[in-house]
């Protein structure tokens, strides 16, 4: 854990191989299908699968947000023993959760398109510089199939870099982060295999790329976490408050700090569609939380 440690430190990320077991893996895949087609817990803007094929699925979603919110299953595997082993070293001994998505990037269809650069301390406002995700690979990812891409150290500074729209047919979303002092000469892809996981720094510039493999999958899971000792000026709407903290959270290690304020369940999870913009997402965020 001191080497895994250390190259976080160093570098803004460490990649962790077999995070999880292929039964893990296999049961992610299958637990999803089972949200989408309603028998487990309310997902918004999500229907009834009556069919068994995942096909089925990503010719309509490219992702499942708040996916911890769904099920046991993706509520225990974000306090899975190798989160919290690894949590322990890189942010403490008191670790909460706040959010996780869940995504097919299936190359068929528009699910395909890859992430802009991009800092998740820009949406998940932590300012402890303590926010770390944990991104679990689904399948085995390559640079085809739309792995991560990172820059190395370029969470050292603690800037958080602008964001502006672009003009990038082959991404996702409408910004990227830029003025950053990067070259592409500097970015590193993170091929995994199935279980593997990486955890990366909140301020850590990452992005990844288009999968170009006909009909292969790249799915992937990641969970996003933080010191239990900070407080949190974020909803899963998207809103920043500096006087406010969400209590809509799990401890995942060690102990809470202001449990005396009790805890809440203010928000479900939603799903975004195929062809969805930026305004239409954020639309489904607000009403995910409002219809709670």
């Amino acid at each position: 854990m001191n080497e895994e440690k250390s190259l976080y430190g160093e570098c803004g990320y460490v990649v962790v191989r077999g995070y999880i077991s292929n039964s893990e893996v296999d049961n992610a895949n299958s637990e999803i299908l089972e949200v989408l087609k309603g028998n487990r817990k309310v997902v918004k803007g999500g229907r009834e699968f009556k069919e068994k094929s995942i096909l089925d699925v990503v010719s309509e979603y490219m992702s499942c947000h708040i996916v911890h919110h769904t099920s046991e299953f993706f509520l225990n595997l974000m306090k899975h023993d190798s989160a919290r082993k690894l949590l322990k070293d890189l942010i403490g001994e008191n670790v909460k959760c706040m959010h996780s998505n869940y995504f097919f990037k299936y190359a068929g269809n528009e699910s395909s398109k890859g992430h802009g650069w991009h800092q998740d301390e820009f949406f998940i406002p932590t300012r402890d510089r303590s926010l770390t995700a944990i991104w679990i690979a689904l399948d085995d990812v390559s640079i085809d199939t739309g792995c991560l891409k990172v820059l190395p150290g370029s969470h050292k500074s603690g800037v958080l870099w602008p964001m502006k729209e672009h003009n990038d047919p082959t991404l996702d979303r409408s910004l990227q982060s830029y003025n950053f002092p990067f070259e592409a000469s500097d970015c590193e892809y993170l091929e995994l295999s199935a279980g593997d996981a990486v955890a990366f720094n909140g301020y850590l510039l990452h992005g990844s790329g288009q999968n170009k493999v006909p009909l292969a999958f790249r799915r992937s899971l990641v969970y996003f976490y933080m010191s239990a000792e900070s407080l949190l000026p974020w909803d899963h709407t998207g809103q920043r408050e500096s006087s406010s903290d969400c209590r809509d959270i799990h401890m995942v290690l060690g102990n809470d700090p202001y449990e005396y304020k009790g805890y809440e369940n203010t928000s479900i999870p939603y799903v975004r569609k195929i062809g969805a913009s930026e305004a239409d997402l954020n639309h489904a965020k607000k009403e995910a939380k409002a219809s709670f």
